[in-house]
């Protein structure tokens, strides 16, 4: 082989690695920040943080002042309480998280809301995941400030699913994904809408 065709075999080989490397090399991805933006579009469904998960019986967590007719838990800290109600107001489903205790910054205030939003999120067949404000129906999700002592723990590394909706128990938070795939992430330090 001669000297010109091996520095053309050379230079060959080094596009075609420059090339593959560029095929594989892995995208930055969306945004992970705490502040969605209205013209972003969801997200793949998080994977939880958690390896093995235990799925608990639903009827063990019945909603206690809507007799039966949905679910309700709180986070082995108490600072999150989320609850999943049946069909009502249109939609299949409704879920939400109520948290307490909150260090990232709170999203920004929808303009056509009055009422202050804050301290958490729900969603709806009807509407995506979004900041839970004062009045909107998934306040029922705070069923702890309502002082019920039925409600129970839903330990880390557990999950509960109830019409199709699923929230898993992290260390640190919840993980909640409705029937459509979206959902949210909660902790005290971060969310995540998806």
């Amino acid at each position: 082989m001669n000297r010109h065709m091996r520095s053309l075999n050379v230079a060959s080989s080094i596009v075609v690695v420059a090339l593959l490397a560029a095929c594989t090399t892995p995208s930055a991805g969306p945004p992970t920040s705490n502040t969605p933006t209205a013209d972003a579009s969801p997200s793949a469904a998080p994977t939880p943080t958690i390896a093995e998960i235990v799925a608990v019986d639903p009827d063990d967590y019945d909603f206690p002042w809507l007799g039966g007719e949905g679910v309700s838990f709180n986070s082995p800290d108490d600072n999150i309480a989320c609850g999943i109600r049946p069909p009502q107001n249109d939609s299949s489903y409704e879920y939400g998280c109520y948290i307490s205790d909150y260090t990232y910054t709170d999203p920004p205030q929808p303009d056509d809301i009055q009422v202050p939003c804050e301290h958490g999120f729900w969603a709806s067949e009807r509407f995506a995941p979004k900041v839970l404000c004062s009045g909107e129906p998934a306040t029922y999700a705070g069923v702890r400030d309502y002082g019920d002592p039925s409600v129970l723990t839903l330990e880390v590394g557990t999950s509960i699913t109830f019409n199709e909706t699923t929230c898993v128990s992290e260390t640190d938070g919840m993980l909640c994904t409705g029937p459509d795939g979206h959902g949210f992430r909660l902790s005290a330090e971060s969310y995540e809408l998806f």
